[in-house]
C-alpha cells in the first residue's frame, strides 16, 4: 500500500538533494546487468540526462530496465538505419523527443518569414506511425512552444507567429498518432506547466553542451514516463475509488457541523470541494468507478447527498457504506460487494496518513491518499500520483488521422537523404580557421579514428613545414550550417595515402558525410597516382563510434583485441564502395591544389598577428615589412613573441565580446605579463598562481570598488564567467546565487567531464587463474609516494612491522639519485634506519608516465614478485588545475590497477583524503558514511581535489571488478607529535604563519582537524594488516580537533605577541600585510580565505569501519593538546618557517 501526504512543491535545496539521491540510486542499481524493458532515448538535443531520472522511476515502481542513449540529433538514421547503434540495442520502447528550436534550425522564425514550418515534425510523426508495429512501442513527446519570439507581443495578433505556427504543427503531429495503439504521446507543454518556465530553461547549458533544459525537467519527464510506458497498448484498469465524504466532498465536518450547516456554497470555502467533486464525475466517466466507506451515520450523509447544491448524487455511487466504525472492516466489505480487487482499490480521506496507518497495514496493495492540501489543489495531487491514468480507445467512427487520410508511405533512408540538402565542402585547412581544428581535435571523441589532438602551435608548424597535410570538412544542410565539423590529416607513405588523423563532430554523423569524405579522399589518392588508402586507427576510452564505422567498412581487418591497427584498402574498390555509400559525390567540392610553400618563421609572426586584436596586429604588421629586414631581425621578433605571447592551450582563443570583458582581459594581460587573454582563458592556465590570484582581487577591488568573493574567484576562472558575477556583485544579488545559478552551467558541465575521466580499460580485470599476493604476511611491498611526508612514515611503519622487502616507487634519473632522495626525505622527519635500509629498495619511475615509468623487464619482475601496494603517492598543490595533476594523480593510478592485475592479483591500499567530499555530499549536517561514494564533483573547484575524485573512483571501479582494494580517506595531517617535525604546505599552517606575520590570530570555535602523521600511519598500517577491515573504506581524521580559539592561546602561551580578533578583522589585516608586503605569507594566503567564516566547510565524517578495524589495538588518533602543539612551533620557528624572535 502506498501511503501520500506530500507539499505540492518542495523547496529547492530539497529538490536538490532529491535529485541527488535519485542520480545516485540508480547509478547503484545500473551497475550490474540489466534486464528487462529496453528503452531507447532519441532526441534533437542531449538527453542523456535522463537516463538516471527515468532509471529510478521505472525501478520504484518495480520495472526492471535497460536504457540506451541513442546518438545526438540522429532520430530518423537511427530508426531506420537496421545497423545503427539503437537498432543493434534492439529496444522495446522508443522515446521520441524533439524540440522545435532544433527542427526550425538555421531559418528565420515564424512570423518573420514564410514557408513550410509543419513538416519536419509531421515527418516524425509519420516516422513513428509508419514503425510502430509488433513489439515495438513508440513514445512521442509533443514539443513545447518556442518561447523566442521575434513579434514580441505581436505573435499572439498572427496566425503565422510563432505561437500559432507552433500549436498547429503539435496537433497535426497529435491527430496522426493518437490513437495508435502502440503509440503514446507525452505532451511536454504541460511538464512546463507543472514546474513554471523559470524552472525549465537551461539558457547556459543548451549552448555549452546542447542541454536545453535542467535536471528538474528531467526528472518530471522521467517520473511522467514511468507512468506513461505501461499504458502502452494496454486497456484501461479500472480504479475504485472510495472516499471518506466528510471534508471532502464538503467544506467543515458533519459532526461538529450536522448536515446543514457543511459549506457547499459557491464563491464560499465549499467551492473547491464542489470542483473536487466535478473532477471525480469526469474521473468515473474515463471508466473508474466510485465508492463511499465513511463512519458518519447514514442519515446525516443521505441529507447531505439531497441538498440540491450537490454536483455528485447517490447515483453516481457504485457502492455506499455508512456507520463503518472499523474502516478496515468497511473496505473489506466494499470490495466483496463491489468484485474490485485490493490493487484497484485507492481511498482518499481529509485525515492524516498517521490517522491512516491501520489501513496500511490491512491493504498492502491499495493506495491511499491523505488530502491535507489546498481542496483546490487536490484534483492535480491525484493526477499526478498516476493512479487514474489512461489512454482512451478511440471513440466509434474516431481514427488517427493517418489511417483516415490512407496509410503513410514507408520512410526510408532515401528519403530522408534525399530531403536533406547535404552539402560537404572539403579545404585545405589553411583555407579555414586553424584554432577550430584544434578545438576539434579536443572535443571530438566518438568519431576520432587516432584521438589526435592538435595544438595549434603544432598545427601551425606542421601546415608551414609540410609535414603532414590538413583538410577541414564544413557541413550544412537544410537544418543549419554546421561550420568546420571535422579534419583529416593526410601523409603519403610508398604508394598509399595515409590517413593519420580522422575526426567528425557527433552532430553531422548519420548523414553519410564520412562516406562522402572517403570517397574524396579516394580522388586525391587517384589524382596523385595512389593505389591504396591507409586508415590508422587507435583505441581511446571513447571512439567505439569510429571503430563501428570500420568494422562496418572492412570487417574483416577490424579486431577489438588489437589497441592499434591500420585499415588498408584498395582505392578502386575503396571509391566504388564509398561512392555508393555516400549517394552524390558530386556534393563535396574538388580539393584546390596545395598552397606554396612558406618561410616558416614568417608564417609563424603571420600567424601570431592573425591572432591579435585589430590594433596590435596592426602593429605587427607594420614590423612584418619594415622592421624584419634581414634573418637575424626576424628571429629576434620570433623570440620577443614568444616571451609575451599568450601560451598553448587547450582553449580555443575567443576575442573578449563585452566591454566589462575587455576590462577584465586588460587587467589580467597587466597582472600576468601575457599579451593577449581570452575570454575563456583559464587564469591558472596562462600562468596564475595564488600571489597573483592575489594581485588580481586588489586590482578588481580598486578599478570596480567590490571585493570579489574568494570562492566565485576559484568557481569563475575565466574571463567571460568572473564578470557574469561581476554582473551579479554589481546588481546586488544574493552571494549564494552567483553560486548555484550564475555559474551553474560551468559547474555542470565540469561535473560532467569528471565524470567522463572515470574510465578504466576493460582489459583491466582480475583473472582467477593468477596466484593471489600474501595479503598478510607479504615478502614484498610496493610503496609509492615514499618521497612525501606521510610516506616517510609510511616506510617506517612498513619497516617495522613487516620483514617484507619494500620497494619505493619514486623519481629520479638511477637508482643512486632515488636512494638519495629517500633518504633526504626521511631525515628531514627522523633518521635513517640504517639496520634496515638492506630491506629498502628504491624503484626509478614516474606516476605519470605509462607502466609507472620504469624499465619494462623491471614492470615485468616486479609485477610477479610484489605481493601488496601501497598507494599513497599524488601531486599534492591545490593552485595547478586538474588538467596538469592528472597524469600522476590519474593516470598514476590506472597504471597502478594495470599492476595489481598483472601475473599476480595484488591487494590494493588507496590513500585517498576527505577532500573528495563536496558540500553538497553533507546537506542538512549528516555525517559521510565511509560507505558512501561523493558524487558532487562540480563543486570541487580546485584541481587536486578533482583530481582525487576521479582517481578513488577508478579504484572503486577496480574493486568492483574483483580487486581487493582498501580505501583510506586522510583529514588534515599534522607534524609528528613526538618530534614536530612537520611539513609546511598545508593550508593550516600558511594560515598560521600569515597571522603571526601581520602580529594576530583569530578567535573563532571553528574545528581545525589536525591529525598527527606518526599516529595516523601506525592506525594505517594496524588497518592494512587487519583482515576485518580489508575490502571497506576507512576515515582516519582527528574527530577531537582543537578549535581556532584554542590555537590562537596556544600561539600567544609560546611566546609569540599576537593580537586576539575577530575573523573578519584578521582577515582585514592579513589583506593589508598583503597589500603593503607581495612577498609576505599573507600575499600567497588571500585568494584562499572565504569571505565569511561561515563559508568553511564544516562536514561531519563518519568513522564506524575505522574504529572497528582498531578496535583491537590500542591506536587511535589522539587529541592534539598544548605540549604537542608548541612542538610543531619550536619546529617551525627552528627551521625558519616562523621568521619571528620569541618574547
Amino acid at each position: 500500500m502506498s501511503v501520500v501526504e506530500l507539499p505540492f512543491q518542495a523547496f529547492a535545496g530539497e529538490r536538490k538533494a532529491a535529485l541527488h539521491e535519485k542520480r545516485a540510486r540508480w547509478k547503484a542499481a545500473a551497475r550490474g546487468d540489466r534486464s528487462g524493458t529496453r528503452i531507447a532515448l532519441m532526441a534533437t538535443f542531449s538527453v542523456h540526462p535522463l537516463e538516471p531520472y527515468l532509471g529510478y522511476a521505472l525501478e520504484a515502481v518495480g520495472r526492471s530496465t535497460a536504457l540506451f542513449t541513442s546518438p545526438f540529433d540522429q532520430i530518423v538514421q537511427e530508426v531506420l538505419d537496421e545497423d545503427s547503434q539503437t537498432q543493434r540495442f534492439a529496444p522495446d520502447i522508443c522515446l521520441i523527443w524533439p524540440r522545435l528550436e532544433d527542427l526550425w534550425r538555421g531559418r528565420p522564425l515564424p512570423g518573420v518569414a514564410g514557408g513550410d514550418f509543419d513538416s519536419a515534425l509531421l515527418e516524425l510523426a509519420d516516422l513513428v506511425a509508419a514503425r510502430a508495429a509488433g513489439d515495438r512501442r513508440f513514445i512521442f513527446v509533443l514539443p513545447a512552444i518556442p518561447p523566442a519570439r521575434p513579434l514580441g507581443l505581436g505573435d499572439s495578433c498572427s496566425c503565422r507567429g510563432v505561437y500559432a505556427t507552433a500549436v498547429r504543427a503539435r496537433e497535426a503531429a497529435r491527430a496522426r498518432l493518437a490513437g495508435l495503439p502502440h503509440v503514446a504521446l507525452l505532451d511536454f507543454e504541460e511538464v512546463i506547466r507543472a514546474l513554471g518556465e523559470e524552472q525549465v530553461y537551461d539558457w547556459r547549458l543548451v549552448s555549452l553542451a546542447r542541454i536545453p533544459y535542467t535536471e528538474a525537467v528531467f526528472d518530471e519527464v522521467g517520473a511522467r514516463l514511468a507512468r506513461l510506458i505501461p499504458l502502452i497498448g494496454s486497456t484501461v484498469v479500472p480504479r475504485l475509488i472510495a472516499l471518506e465524504p466528510d471534508a471532502v466532498l464538503w467544506d467543515g465536518w458533519l459532526e461538529e457541523a450536522g448536515p446543514d450547516g457543511v459549506n457547499l456554497a459557491q464563491g464560499e470555502a465549499g467551492e473547491p470541494h464542489l470542483a473536487f467533486q466535478d473532477f471525480l464525475a469526469d474521473v468515473r466517466r474515463a471508466g473508474h468507478r466510485l465508492a463511499v466507506c465513511s463512519r458518519r451515520r447514514a442519515a446525516s450523509l443521505e441529507a447531505v447527498f439531497a441538498r440540491r447544491e450537490m454536483h455528485l448524487s447517490r447515483g453516481d455511487f457504485d457502492a455506499f457504506l455508512a456507520d463503518q466504525s472499523d474502516l478496515v472492516v468497511g473496505l473489506r466489505t466494499l470490495l466483496q460487494t463491489t468484485g474490485a480487487t485490493e490493487a484497484e482499490l485507492v481511498f482518499l480521506a481529509g485525515e492524516t496518513v498517521g490517522e491512516l496507518r491501520a489501513l496500511v497495514e490491512a491493504f498492502p496493495q491499495a493506495r491511499v491518499l491523505g488530502l491535507q492540501e489546498e481542496p483546490a489543489k487536490w484534483p492535480l495531487v491525484l493526477e499526478r500520483q498516476g493512479w487514474i491514468d489512461a489512454i482512451p480507445a478511440p471513440a466509434e467512427g474516431e481514427e488517427p488521422e493517418t489511417i483516415q487520410r490512407g496509410e503513410t508511405a514507408p520512410v526510408t533512408l532515401e528519403d530522408f537523404r534525399k530531403k536533406l540538402n547535404l552539402q560537404v565542402d572539403i579545404d585545405p585547412v589553411g583555407a579555414t580557421d586553424s584554432n577550430r581544428l584544434a578545438h576539434l581535435g579536443e572535443t571530438v571523441t566518438e568519431f576520432n579514428f587516432t584521438g589526435e589532438s592538435f595544438a595549434v602551435a603544432r598545427l601551425e608548424q606542421e601546415i608551414a613545414s609540410g609535414a603532414r597535410e590538413f583538410l577541414g570538412i564544413r557541413v550544412s544542410d537544410r537544418f543549419g550550417d554546421y561550420g568546420v565539423a571535422g579534419a583529416v590529416a593526410l601523409t603519403t607513405a610508398d604508394d598509399a595515402l595515409s590517413v593519420d588523423a580522422f575526426l567528425l563532430n557527433c552532430r553531422v554523423l548519420g548523414r553519410d558525410v564520412e562516406w562522402i569524405v572517403l570517397d574524396r579522399l579516394c580522388g586525391i589518392a587517384r589524382e596523385r597516382r595512389l593505389k591504396r588508402v591507409r586508415l590508422r586507427y587507435r583505441t581511446t576510452p571513447r571512439n567505439h563510434v569510429a571503430w563501428d564505422f570500420l568494422d562496418r567498412l572492412a570487417p574483416d581487418a577490424c579486431s577489438k583485441d588489437t589497441e592499434a591497427f591500420d585499415v588498408e584498402l584498395d582505392v578502386e574498390a575503396f571509391a566504388a564502395r564509398a561512392s555508393a555509400r555516400g549517394r552524390d559525390p558530386q556534393i563535396a567540392r574538388s580539393i584546390p591544389n596545395a598552397e606554396p610553400a612558406r618561410t616558416p618563421g614568417l608564417e609563424l609572426l603571420r600567424a601570431r598577428r592573425r591572432k591579435l586584436p585589430a590594433a596590435h596586429a596592426f602593429r605587427v604588421g607594420i614590423e612584418l615589412t619594415q622592421d624584419l629586414r634581414t634573418p637575424a631581425q626576424a628571429l629576434w621578433a620570433v623570440q620577443q613573441e614568444k616571451q609575451a605571447a599568450r601560451p598553448v592551450l587547450e582553449t580555443v582563443y575567443v576575442e573578449p565580446r563585452t566591454l566589462l570583458e575587455r576590462q577584465l582581459a586588460h587587467i589580467w594581460s597587466r597582472v600576468l605579463g601575457v599579451d593577449q587573454v581570452g575570454a575563456f582563458d583559464n587564469f591558472f592556465h596562462i600562468g596564475g598562481q595564488s600571489i597573483l590570484a592575489t594581485q588580481l582581487i586588489f586590482e578588481l577591488e580598486k578599478t570596480f570598488g567590490i571585493e570579489l568573493p574568494v570562492r566565485v574567484f576559484f568557481e569563475n576562472p575565466t574571463v567571460a564567467l568572473m564578470a557574469h558575477t561581476i554582473e551579479a556583485i554589481q546588481s546586488a544579488r544574493d552571494a549564494a546565487e552567483f553560486n548555484t545559478d550564475a555559474v551553474s552551467a560551468a559547474l555542470w558541465v565540469a561535473g560532467t567531464q569528471l565524470r567522463k575521466e572515470v574510465d578504466l580499460d576493460p582489459s583491466i580485470a582480475v583473472n582467477a587463474s593468477l596466484p593471489v599476493g600474501n595479503a598478510l604476511r607479504p615478502a614484498a611491498i610496493l610503496l609509492t609516494g615514499a618521497t612525501g611526508f606521510l610516506g616517510a612514515f609510511l616506510l617506517r611503519e612498513l619497516l617495522e612491522r613487516t620483514e617484507a622487502t619494500i620497494y619505493c616507487h619514486c623519481r629520479a634519473t638511477d637508482p643512486a639519485g632515488a636512494l638519495e632522495r629517500l633518504r633526504g626525505n626521511v631525515a628531514t622527519y627522523y633518521p635513517w634506519p640504517e639496520s634496515q635500509a638492506a630491506r629498502i629498495v628504491p624503484v626509478v619511475g614516474d606516476l605519470g608516465k605509462p607502466g609507472l615509468g620504469m624499465e619494462p623487464a623491471l614492470w615485468q619482475r616486479l609485477c610477479a614478485e610484489i605481493d601488496l601496494v601501497v598507494h599513497n603517492g599524488a601531486v599534492t598543490n591545490f593552485i595547478d588545475p586538474y588538467a596538469k595533476l592528472k597524469a600522476a594523480n590519474v593516470l598514476g593510478t590506472r597504471e597502478i590497477l594495470r599492476f595489481c592485475y598483472e601475473a599476480k592479483t595484488k591487494p590494493l591500499h588507496h590513500v585517498s583524503t576527505l577532500y573528495v567530499f563536496a558540500p553538497s555530499d553533507g546537506t542538512g549536517g549528516r555525517a559521510l558514511l565511509e560507505d558512501s561514494d561523493p558524487d558532487h564533483p562540480e563543486e570541487l573547484h580546485v584541481g587536486y581535489r578533482q583530481s582525487k575524485w576521479v582517481a578513488e573512483r577508478l579504484v572503486k571501479m577496480g574493486q568492483s571488478r574483483g580487486l581487493p582494494v582498501t580505501v583510506y580517506r586522510l583529514g588534515r595531517l599534522s607534524g609528528c607529535s613526538a618530534t614536530g617535525a612537520c611539513h609546511t604546505h598545508d593550508f593550516l599552517w600558511r594560515m598560521i604563519r600569515a597571522g603571526v606575520e601581520a602580529g594576530c590570530v583569530m578567535d573563532n570555535r571553528i574545528a581545525m582537524d589536525m591529525a598527527p602523521v606518526d599516529h595516523v600511519a601506525k592506525c594505517l598500517l594496524h588497518l592494512i594488516f587487519n583482515p576485518r577491515a580489508q575490502g571497506k573504506t576507512h576515515h582516519l581524521y582527528n574527530a577531537q580537533a582543537p578549535d581556532l580559539r584554542t590555537v590562537g592561546n596556544w600561539i600567544r602561551a609560546f611566546g609569540l605577541p599576537l593580537t586576539e580578533m575577530s575573523y573578519a578583522d584578521w582577515r582585514k589585516a592579513i589583506m593589508e600585510r598583503a597589500r603593503t608586503d607581495p612577498q609576505s605569507a599573507s600575499a600567497g594566503l588571500i585568494a584562499f580565505l572565504p569571505q565569511t567564516i561561515a563559508q568553511w566547510d564544516d562536514l561531519v565524517f563518519d568513522q564506524t569501519n575505522a574504529l572497528a578495524g582498531l578496535a583491537d589495538s590500542p591506536l587511535s588518533i589522539p587529541r592534539i593538546d598544548e605540549a604537542v602543539f608548541h612542538r610543531y612551533l619550536k619546529y617551525f620557528t627552528e627551521t625558519g618557517f616562523f621568521p619571528v624572535r620569541i618574547s
